[in-house]
């Protein structure tokens, strides 16, 4: 949840428009790249813990405010729901 565009910038010495640029430059969007990296750690945590976890657990991890939306968001980056891969059948 931290991990907001200025605190990116900061991190990295730049002001918050010559990230936005930076991304711009690349067809994408600072918000776009970080839903899609947490995304990405969100999927790989559920295939390797299964059932050892919860779908609620890793979203939160992961930093989406709550389960559905990271379901809603998961299903259209993936095609399929996150207990699927949770539970091995995606």
């Amino acid at each position: 949840p931290l991990l907001r565009p200025h605190t990116i910038a900061a991190a990295h010495a730049i002001s918050v428009r010559a990230l936005y640029l930076l991304f711009e430059r690349r067809g994408e969007t600072v918000s776009g790249y970080v839903r899609d990296r947490r995304l990405a750690r969100a999927r790989a945590d559920l295939a390797r813990l299964g059932p050892a976890t919860t779908v609620a657990r890793t979203a939160h991890r992961w930093g989406f405010a709550d389960q559905a939306g990271f379901s809603r968001a998961f299903r259209r980056r993936y095609g399929c729901p996150p207990n699927a891969v949770r539970l091995g059948r995606a």
